[in-house]
């Protein structure tokens, strides 16, 4: 039978050695210390855009930091994302050491929201 082509052996890959990290709590080191940046800087936030979970909105920072926050009443999240929009945020500010971020946003009210995760700019 013919063959087409030159035989190739396949090259083996060498081994990854992957660090032990317990990843059940990495995000949170994670979070806290994008918030911590966020807060000392001053970073605004930009837009607030759905995420893949249900109830759970992508927070877009100015320079680029991507936060996933959940909000504790229905509609908070939509009011948010109305005042980046429209750059009507007025103050932001992280009470205590949670992973919470307090956003007031001028006649819409005070928006609360825990932030679940970190994720990756588009």
């Amino acid at each position: 039978m013919a063959t087409w082509g030159h035989h190739r052996e396949s090259p083996s890959l060498p081994d990854i050695e992957f660090p032990e990290i317990d990843g059940a709590d990495r995000w949170q080191v994670i979070a806290r210390a994008q918030l911590a940046t966020l807060h000392r800087r001053g970073t605004p936030l930009r837009r607030v855009l759905p995420s893949p979970v249900a109830h759970v909105g992508r927070l877009l920072f100015a320079d680029g930091t991507v936060l996933l926050g959940r909000a504790p009443h229905s509609g908070d999240l939509a009011v948010l994302a109305v005042a980046a929009a429209r750059n009507t945020i007025h103050e932001t500010h992280r009470p205590g050491a949670g992973l919470v971020l307090v956003f007031r946003c001028g006649v819409l009210g005070t928006v609360r929201v825990a932030i679940v995760g970190v994720d990756q700019p588009d």
